[in-house]
């Protein structure tokens, strides 16, 4: 209903819609109750002027994955004076607050469950919850919250140590999506680094080994966990054991794999190969482990046959659209779209891998790193492939020849993809950052090029995360 009465007038006046003789101070009825003057002329028992239980409409509701808004639901409400409190309400308001004011958190949307339905695991709504109430506590200064986020965080590390001591395999891989967000949560609450609990990620996977991930919703917690972990490996710049073939086999056996699975088993290789590459003294070549220059071949010619198989699995599901007029003439600044924002992270991630893998290459041929300004000779070549394609405004495998081709189409992607991150309705689709890293990282090292497409980044997630995207910077500092 709606708002209080401001009239002032008495129960039984405001029934019979007429004006109040209003005198509560000098007359009474017969019990003694304040009671209006018309009342009492016109033989009416006057009811009062307290006013009665009335409904009120508050609440918050979901419109798409992290996205809220105001509702109305019943509510009594016996005091109109007094204003209504939100503690009932809390849970929603902070996960808006989450959604609405921490760019990174549209990353790892899938993970964070809205509600208890939405959890894989027993923990990771609780989980979840401490997240959001640390955030809002913390940016907030709401020192209640705050203490609320660090109680549940702490009764959740527990309940995980538990699990972890008992022999049952299945409860300890489903504890795998709760223990990644418990480190954001540390990350939230500025306790440490929260990639020191990737280390109990991996320590759960190979404990339980890749059989035990064959079959839902322990696959889809596999699949999240591989995501993050790759991340880790670029960070860091050292091999992964998801590298390893039973890893990207077995967990696959009765489901099989989708395109993004494909792509990120090679994904999983690239950290090793830049731990060879720099490592001192450098690792010996033998039959069994080929050169530098032999595995980052391979695995180009990978992503090739990737990127080839999901053109004929997507037949021109992406289009563009210039930007400005200047952008045009330089082929920096076409924003490209797709059908969905799975199709969008894919190609994104495909670049991403691409240009590392370049960089590599050029780092090892000619020691030092991908950086200065770009050559008419580059652009020239762009803007020609360009025009030579028209049924597809993206980027064919085979005529990828400068490093700069890749990082360009994906800044192009880039803003569709903040876009969906927010809006997409596929709430299982994950953004990992190490792809974002890569890009961002290569574009700053090329002033004149990064000028030219910072209209493409200038998104308040970059702000937000970019010292988070600065871990993927392209580790061939050593060799300059």
């Amino acid at each position: 209903m709606g708002a209080p009465p401001t009239s002032g007038y008495c129960q039984t006046c405001r029934k019979r819609r007429v004006k109040c003789g209003k005198s509560p101070d000098t007359l009474r009825d017969n019990k003694g109750t304040p009671a209006c003057q018309r009342c009492i002329k016109a033989g009416y028992r006057c009811k009062g002027y307290d006013l009665p239980l009335r409904m009120q409409n508050m609440s918050i509701v979901m419109e798409g994955p992290g996205r809220h808004r105001l509702a109305r639901i019943p509510h009594f409400n016996p005091d109109p004076s007094r204003q209504l409190s939100l503690v009932a309400f809390k849970d929603h308001i902070c996960f808006t607050y989450l959604f609405e004011n921490c760019s990174w958190a549209h990353c790892w949307r899938p993970m964070i469950s809205l509600t208890k339905q939405d959890a894989l695991g027993p923990l990771d709504y609780n989980c979840s919850l401490a997240l959001a109430y640390a955030y809002f506590g913390v940016n907030k200064h709401e020192k209640k919250l705050e203490t609320d986020g660090r109680i549940l965080y702490g009764k959740s590390l527990h309940a995980v140590k538990t699990i972890l001591e008992s022999d049952d395999k299945q409860e300890i891989g489903r504890t795998t999506s709760a223990v990644l967000i418990l480190g954001l949560i540390a990350t939230a609450l500025d306790d440490n680094p929260y990639m020191k609990h990737h280390d109990g990620v991996i320590q759960i996977l190979k404990r339980c080994g890749p059989r035990h991930f064959q079959q839902e919703p322990l696959l889809t917690a596999f699949r999240r966990s591989r995501g993050i972990l790759v991340c880790k490996s670029f960070a860091l710049r050292r091999r992964c054991f998801l590298e390893e073939p039973e890893w990207k086999t077995i967990p696959f056996e009765l489901c099989g794999k989708d395109s993004s699975d494909e792509l990120l088993d090679i994904l999983c290789d690239i950290p090793g190969q830049a731990e060879d590459c720099f490592s001192s003294p450098p690792n010996i070549v033998s039959d069994s482990h080929p050169s530098p220059m032999c595995q980052i071949a391979r695995l180009s010619n990978q992503l090739r046959i990737w990127r080839r198989k999901w053109d004929e699995a997507n037949p021109r599901l992406a289009t563009g659209t210039s930007t400005n007029t200047t952008g045009s003439k330089n082929g920096v600044a076409e924003t490209l779209a797709f059908y969905n924002l799975k199709q969008a992270t894919e190609i994104f991630t495909y670049n991403a891998a691409l240009l590392y893998l370049s960089q590599l290459r050029d780092a090892i041929q000619d020691g030092r790193r991908w950086t200065g300004p770009t050559s008419i000779v580059e652009m020239d070549y762009i803007m020609n492939m360009t025009r030579a394609n028209p049924q597809s405004p993206l980027l064919q495998p085979d005529p990828v020849v400068f490093t700069l081709q890749p990082a360009l189409e994906a800044a192009n992607i880039f803003p569709y993809l903040y876009h969906c991150m927010r809006t997409e309705k596929l709430s299982d689709v994950m953004v990992i950052l190490a792809p974002l890293g890569i890009v961002y990282c290569a574009l700053q090292s090329r002033p004149n090029l990064l000028s030219k497409v910072a209209e493409q980044f200038e998104m308040p997630f970059i702000n937000e995360v970019g010292s988070m995207l600065q871990r993927y910077s392209f580790p061939s500092a050593q060799a300059d």
